[in-house]
């Protein structure tokens, strides 16, 4: 299941639990070299991201850590009103 949550229905859901943001912040993520490969090969149908995928994706090179910096994640810290 895909959810998808903007700061107004962050802010809704935070007044109808009786809570309030603190903080919040977004960020990239990590991920490994072979999933952003297969995402290339499947997402974009590329066939340069196809033959990436295929030879160098199933290597130790596949494992090698890649951070994104596509600021998806969102982060919000919380407090419970008294």
């Amino acid at each position: 299941h895909l959810f998808f949550f903007n700061n107004k229905n962050v802010m809704t859901l935070l007044r109808a639990a009786g809570m309030r943001p603190v903080s919040w912040f977004r960020m990239g993520k990590w991920l490994s070299a072979e999933y952003v490969l297969h995402l290339a090969e499947t997402g974009a149908e590329s066939s340069v991201g196809r033959l990436l995928h295929r030879t160098i994706g199933r290597t130790i090179l596949g494992r090698i850590p890649l951070y994104l910096p596509v600021m998806d994640n969102m982060v919000v810290i919380a407090k419970k009103d008294v």
